[in-house]
Order: C-alpha cells, then structure tokens, then sequence
C-alpha cells in the first residue's frame, strides 16, 4: 500500500496567501501541486491524478462546485476525495457541497492541525479502500487461474491416463509373462549359465527382471495417482460452511503430499512426517484443509536454504482441547517479530517473485479463519520456523 508521503495533494484557491499558508503546512508531508482556478485545477488533475484535493468554492469562472461535479461524473476522478476548504459556513453551503460528492468540509479562517488531520483521515480511507480493490481483484485473477487450471488438469488427465493404462496393462501381461517365462528359464539353470542376455547374467536377469517391471507399474500407477489428486485439487467444491462435511486430518496430508512431493524433494533430502493414530475428524471443506497444507509445506520447503535441512511434518490431537492439529517446522531462515505479524496480510512476502506473490499464506489464514480454528507462528531468525494450525475436533467421528 502506497505511504503517506507518496501521497499527492491538489491545492486549488485563487487567493495566493492561502496557498502559501497550505505549502508551509503541508509541504514536508506530501508532494503538492498547486492551482489558483478551476480549468487549470482540472487539467493537473487529468494528467496527474492526485490522491486528494483541497478545493476553494469562490473561484472566477469555473467555481469549487462545478469543479467538483465534474470531476465526480468522470469515473476515472471520481474516486478521488475532495475536501472543501472555503469561506462560506451556512449549512445550506455544506449540504450543497455535499451535494456534489464532497467528503468533507473545513471553514476558513483555518488551523493547520485540523487540516492536516483531516487530510490524513481521508487519505487513510481512500488507501485503504484501493487496497481492498487490489485484494478482491487479485482474489478473482487467482480463481480464475484455479478454474483454467482444473479444466486444463481434466483435459490433461484424460491424455495422461490413456496412455498409462496402456503401460498398466502391458506391464501386468509382461509380469505374467515374466512368471511362466521365469519358471522356465530356471528349469534350464545349467544350460543357461552361461548366457548374457543386453548385458546380464542369466543370474542378473532373474534378479533385476521383476524389478524393473515393478518399477514400471508403480512408476505408472503414481502417475494415476498424481492425476487424480491434480483432478480432485482443482475440482470445483462447495465450501461455505454449510456445506462442511468430516474430515480427517491424515487424508488431507496424504493426498497433499502426493502433490507435494516433487517441490519437497526439491527444496529438502530431510523430510520427515509423523501421523497421529485415531484422530477425531474435523468438520471443514477437504479441498481447502488440502489448500492449508499446501501452501504451509510450500512456505516451509522454500524457507530452505540447504537441501540438508529439515522439513518436518506432524499431526496430533489435544484431548485437553479437543483440537486436532497440523504443525509444520522447517529449520530455514526463519523470521523476526515484524515479518512474523505481517505474514497472514494480502501481497506481504519474503520471498523472490519467482516464489511468491503474498497472497499464500493470506488464503491459508482466511480458510482456517472461516473453519473456526486458529494458525500459530513461533519463529527464531536463522533458526526456523514451526506453524501450528488447531482445528476443532468432532467427538463422534474417530478414525485413525
């Protein structure tokens, strides 16, 4: 979000000595631009489009009013908060200020102590508000990206799982075959002995045959599998709270990492995983619960600056509590006090724009938010970090 002193203001009197009282005032604060009547008010503003306006109404020719009517029927200024600053204190003056789309009204004489805050009022609102607007319209380009992807992914999947049903099936015919062949092969040890078949021994064959066939099917039932849980990750799900459903913890994490497991093996060759045995389920959305994993191991795995480094992922349930909980802990670059408040906030990051856009770990914290539960962070500079997510458990509904 854009700083104050970024910020700039238009300053429109044509009386000289009122100008320069603002300037004084204000110059040290934000970057100023100047008019002393209407027209040239409004041609600054279509070519710089300041953040804020301070207005006199009394002007030659075009006066405060008309600037302001205009300026609220173009939808490109429109947006921009105009604060009178004027002579005139009747409230039939206020309400017609008001009127054309003003939002605040300040009498001369003035104190600059009230200008200023008030300028710092409605300078802090508009910010704000822009914000939300990026926030909304980098939300709405994200679920836009999310639904390409889970089309693309169901077109891909079909493509991928033709083929790798094809080595599926060709692979168990070939283990069959391998068996009787095998058999064969065994009955007719003496005479064979001696034989190298693409570079193996008879007794290498015998050994690495069945292996590499196996290699062969899991090789392609992983890909089956990595498919579905692209397929069930970007399929569209209902996740108002209405529609909530139990959930198990350690379901969410397998079909995670069946997604994760290639950025994990890029970042760290030290993960470990400890999985709670009969945990309660949790009433919530699987694909977001499968969203909060993702994004957490994500920002765990690229806080890594040392593949020898940790990566470690557990689930447990508080009987006290009744509260079943994810923690992940990475033994990376960890975070100071600062960094550590600031990142659940839209577009903050640590990271390089190839990682990272800041929106991660702000999703995470509005999905947990809305699964009524809670996200702790507990980190150390140069030591690492450990993020505990607590959801609250089902009673009725354990399961290991």
């Amino acid at each position: 979000m854009k700083n104050f002193n970024e910020c700039r203001l238009l300053l429109v009197d044509d009386t000289r000595t009122n100008i320069d009282i603002l300037v004084n005032g204000l110059k040290d604060l934000y970057k100023l631009s100047i008019a002393m009547d209407g027209e040239t008010a409004l041609n600054i503003v279509k070519a710089q489009r300041p953040d804020l306006i301070l207005l006199d109404i009394m002007m030659p020719e075009i006066d405060g009013y008309e600037v302001c009517r205009i300026l609220q029927e173009d939808p490109e200024t429109s947006g921009i908060p105009i604060i009178f600053l004027t002579a005139l204190d009747h409230a039939a003056d206020k309400a017609a200020a008001f009127e054309q789309g003003a939002v605040d009204y300040i009498t001369k004489p003035f104190e600059m102590i009230e200008v200023k805050a008030r300028i710092k009022t409605h300078l802090s609102l508009k910010l704000s508000r822009e914000e939300m607007v990026r926030m909304h319209e980098e939300e709405m380009l994200q679920a836009a990206k999310m639904i390409s992807i889970g089309t693309l992914v169901a077109g891909m999947g079909h493509e991928i799982n033709n083929p790798t049903a094809y080595i599926l099936s060709n692979t168990y015919n070939l283990q069959r075959i391998w068996g009787d062949l095998g058999r064969i092969l065994t009955d007719h040890r003496e005479t064979l002995a001696e034989c190298a078949i693409g570079n193996l021994t008879y007794e290498d064959l015998l050994e690495t045959m069945p292996q590499l066939l196996t290699g062969i099917r899991e090789g392609a039932e992983r890909i089956n599998r990595t498919v579905a849980g692209l397929k069930d990750f970007a399929r569209k799900e209902k996740t108002d709270p209405d529609h909530y459903q139990p959930v198990y913890l350690n379901d969410v994490v397998d079909k995670g990492l069946t997604l994760m497991a290639g950025q994990i093996k890029k970042y760290t060759n030290n993960f470990r995983m400890d999985l709670g045995l009969d945990l309660p389920a949790v009433k919530g959305s699987f694909h977001q619960m499968e969203q909060v994993l993702i994004n957490l191991l994500l920002n765990g795995a690229q806080a890594l600056t040392d593949k020898g480094q940790a990566l470690r992922l557990t689930t447990t349930y508080d009987l006290k509590k009744e509260e079943v909980r994810l923690t992940i802990i990475d033994e990376g670059e960890g975070m100071d006090q600062e960094r550590q408040k600031r990142i659940f906030e839209h577009f903050f990051t640590t990271k390089t724009e190839d990682k990272g856009t800041g929106l991660g770990l702000a999703i995470t914290a509005k999905i947990i938010k809305d699964h009524n539960s809670r996200i702790e962070v507990a980190s150390t500079p140069g030591q690492g970090t450990m993020i505990t997510v607590s959801f609250p458990a089902l009673r009725e509904e354990i399961r290991g």
